[in-house]
């Protein structure tokens, strides 16, 4: 796991796999945590967009909701710890239609809403039945009384008030909460309808990132201020689609050492060709060991700019609350 170090950085970095870089805001607010046990709702695929792959890796377990058929056998193959449930949750048991979307299949849902609104845009593509049921009894069947939930995290596609609505907030209290809070493909806010919910069970928000609303227990303070900011330059993570370029460019580049190495012992005519496809291979690299730092760069400023806007709402937002 990461740990600080006296600056207020993190002496090692984070492989982020999550599309807006979750796993690294978990990551740094449960860096005192060594083995933790993690719900993840909408868990898609093991490694693209995945919020658990950092924590799995780590030796954590879990458990996996993922409706659709594909990515629920992708998930049992790579994650035995792991418990890997082919079902969609809801407010109450029973079946449901899964609509999947054109756009992608990260946007299949069962909400009703949303379905019409892939409608609406023309997104609307094949559709299967799924079983449902709730977020309490899937904690009944699979969680243990004893073992803390390090977190959950709800990406359901416009579904999230009756996925919380079927919860057991007097029996299972995760230490962190993060949900999809903006209407897919966008980033206008949609907590208002479920948030109450997590209000009335003892949470308190403390960070919209564009994408989802972070909460903590109301009480756990340090927890609290660890999520209050976003993912940034101090918490030297790496993009997992930069890593897996730079380590495809690393395996290329010992391939052709080889080949050379090779040649040049058997004095072959192509080494002088391998020498060039080197060279070249090598040039390759640094670009893009310079572009991923000029990235790192601008992901700073970005997150300066993300801070100041959620200041400047955070303010107006107190300022128009009722007295």
């Amino acid at each position: 796991m990461v740990g600080r170090t006296a600056s207020g950085g993190w002496t090692d970095g984070v492989i982020s796999y999550a599309q807006n870089h979750e796993d690294v805001l978990l990551a740094r607010a449960l860096a005192d945590t060594t083995s933790g046990f993690y719900i993840d709702v909408g868990a898609y695929d093991p490694t693209e967009d995945s919020v658990t792959r950092h924590f799995y890796d780590l030796g954590w377990r879990g458990i996996n909701i993922e409706p659709q058929a594909k990515y629920a056998a992708r998930l049992r193959a790579a994650r035995p710890r792991d418990v890997t449930l082919q079902v969609a949750l809801s407010d109450a048991p029973g079946t449901a239609t899964l609509h999947h979307a054109l756009a992608g299949d990260g946007l299949a849902t069962i909400d009703t809403a949303e379905t019409g609104r892939l409608r609406a845009f023309g997104q609307l593509g094949d559709e299967e039945a799924v079983t449902v049921t709730t977020l309490a009894q899937v904690c009944a069947e699979h969680c243990d009384e004893g073992t803390p939930i390090s977190f959950l995290k709800i990406d359901v596609e416009g579904h999230e008030r009756p996925v919380l609505e079927g919860a057991d907030w007097s029996r299972w209290l995760p230490r962190i909460v993060v949900v999809e809070a903006a209407e897919p493909l966008t980033t206008r806010p949609v907590h208002q309808g479920w948030e109450p919910i997590l209000v009335a069970a003892g949470y308190a928000a403390v960070l919209f990132d564009g994408v989802n609303r972070w909460y903590a227990q109301s009480d756990d303070h340090r927890t609290a201020q660890l999520l209050s900011y976003p993912p940034n330059v101090l918490d030297e993570y790496q993009p997992h689609p930069w890593v897996s370029r730079v380590e495809a460019l690393q395996s290329e580049v010992q391939k052709l050492q080889g080949l050379l190495a090779a040649a040049e012992r058997g004095a072959s005519p192509r080494v002088e060709r391998l020498a060039r496809s080197l060279e070249s291979l090598q040039r390759r690299y640094q670009e893009l060991s310079d572009a991923f730092d000029r990235e790192r760069a601008e992901r700073a400023v970005e997150t300066e700019h993300i801070a100041r806007l959620t200041r400047a709402y955070e303010a107006l937002r107190d300022r128009s609350a009722p007295v």
